[in-house]
């Protein structure tokens, strides 16, 4: 190959690479981009959704947000429900439709709760609780609410608060 073939053979621009200071600027843009547009997954939102893009599935973008969702199907959930883990879940259901006519009934509910949070989530710290039944006209469905006040330790002193509503009935 003479020189002169060399000087008139056709390069594409994309291959001719950049200088030190040009890959260093992309660099670090990138950075900059990456740490306003980024969110780490926590896990999945339920129900299941598809994202705003529609290629997957909604995901919690903040881990408070993802462990109070947790919490919500740790006490939805009753045992034999979880495929694989059968004792995962508060099992409040048994006991919520026996109702108040159980001997500290409160004190049960509170019990179950706290051990249900000690075995399957242990770095919360639950606080106080309540459980209201909510009167339903002409339904043979009760509803029932929980609240529940909790710390996460690790995230500071914060005290965060829960309001799981369950059915109970026909």
């Amino acid at each position: 190959m003479s020189d002169i073939d060399a000087i008139n053979k056709k390069y594409s621009f994309s291959s001719i690479g950049e200088t030190d200071a040009e890959e260093l600027e992309r660099i670090k843009a990138g950075r900059e981009q990456a740490a306003t547009t980024r969110t780490d997954p926590y896990g999945f939102k339920f129900p299941l959704k598809l994202n705003r893009t529609g290629d997957g599935f909604a995901i919690h973008s903040n881990r408070e947000e993802a462990i109070s969702d947790n919490l919500h199907h740790l006490i939805l959930t009753n045992h034999g429900e979880r495929v694989g883990n059968y004792y995962f879940g508060a099992n409040l259901t048994p006991l919520l439709l026996e109702g108040v006519s159980l001997p500290n009934f409160n004190a049960l509910v509170g019990r179950t709760i706290r051990t249900a949070i000690e075995n399957h989530m242990p770095y919360l710290q639950p606080q106080e609780f309540s459980v209201n039944f909510i009167p339903q006209d002409n339904s043979p469905v009760q509803k029932v609410e929980i609240n529940l006040s909790y710390l996460i330790p690790l995230f500071g002193d914060r005290v965060y608060t829960k309001r799981v509503t369950m059915y109970l009935g026909a």
